[in-house]
């Protein structure tokens, strides 16, 4: 009977040791999970306020603790590739930027499809833009090499005016215009003030149009121009925007994800105009070709469809080249 009670004090023992361990255990992963969550958060919170340089130490300890996460990996590659501009000695940089595009290969392999990533990866696959010069003025460089490194620090303010003395310098930098412009962009992203973020999409407008008019056919300043009017509530003008950046780059991938994103937020189905051409050419052997136009395109109206014959024309050429 004794040995009986003993053992049947053992197992219960046992079990309350086991349940014991098992909630301090539980307690240990929620606690683990609590601290990852909170500290994800906060670098979430410092990429958003550009501080870039502070935030990578937080990111690169995230993934040591969990390596799944591809949103975190996404804004490691995101923050490493920004601290690389500033980099002056080349090798450390490529090292830098090797860094940056290995995070931004892990998110991939996690499932990341997100346009943040492809833009990434698209700005790692060329050469590096800091071999290049902004300016053949030495002091425009000099000052827009001063606001990439406190635009890395998060210091917006200071990148903002160096930015602008870069024009000042030379009038004619594009980059310079278009970088000021961001610059009061995230200025008005990282305020809760309705009126200051307003006045500050205005600047930024302000500094897009100098963009564009220093150079209309690229394509960056109209697409930056319509993340701001989109985000102060101007839908449609954020639209034109982002049409007017296809318009002046049609074949470059960007602006069609600008436009994409802004149906996307707005439940807006894109389509191409139907389009009927009064022409049409065929060839059954080479060098014969046949065109058969619609006498509508010949009856003088004033709508431009005669023009269509001269396409048939050039693609009848065409034909007879292949």
């Amino acid at each position: 009977m004794t040995n009986q009670s003993l053992t049947a004090k053992r197992i219960f023992l046992n079990a309350c040791l086991l349940l014991t361990i098992s909630l301090s255990l539980s307690a240990i992963v929620f606690a683990q999970q609590t601290n990852y969550d909170a500290e994800r958060q906060r670098a979430l919170d410092l990429y958003d306020q550009n501080k870039f340089v502070e935030v990578i130490p937080i990111l690169e300890k995230l993934t040591k603790i969990k390596s799944d996460d591809s949103v975190v990996w996404e804004r490691l590659g995101w923050a490493t590739m920004v601290v690389a501009g500033s980099i002056k000695d080349p090798a450390q940089r490529k090292q830098v930027r090797d860094r940056a595009r290995a995070a931004f290969m892990r998110a991939q392999e996690l499932g990341d499809t997100s346009n943040l990533l492809k833009a990434g990866l698209e700005g790692l696959s060329g050469p590096d833009p800091s071999d290049v010069t902004f300016s053949s003025n030495k002091d425009a460089d000099a000052a827009m090499r001063e606001g990439e490194e406190a635009h890395s620090r998060g210091d917006l303010d200071r990148a903002l005016a160096k930015y602008g003395r870069a024009l000042e310098l030379d009038p004619k930098l594009y980059e310079a215009a278009l970088f000021a412009g961001d610059m009061e962009f995230k200025k008005a992203y990282n305020s809760t003030d309705p009126k200051y973020r307003s006045d500050a999409v205005d600047r930024a407008g302000v500094w897009f149009a100098k963009a564009i008019a220093i150079d209309s056919n690229r394509e960056t300043a109209y697409r930056y121009w319509g993340d701001a009017l989109e985000m102060q509530g101007k839908t449609e003008s954020a639209r034109d925007k982002f049409i007017d950046a296809i318009v002046a780059d049609p074949y470059n991938r960007s602006p069609y994800v600008g436009l994409t994103q802004w149906a996307q937020r707005h439940q807006v189905q894109l389509g191409h105009p139907r389009i009927d051409i009064p022409t049409t050419v065929t060839s059954n052997k080479p060098g014969e070709i046949n065109i058969t136009i619609d006498d509508m395109t010949l009856k003088g109206k004033d709508d431009g469809s005669s023009a269509w014959l001269m396409y048939s024309i050039a693609r009848a050429n065409w034909m007879n080249k292949k």
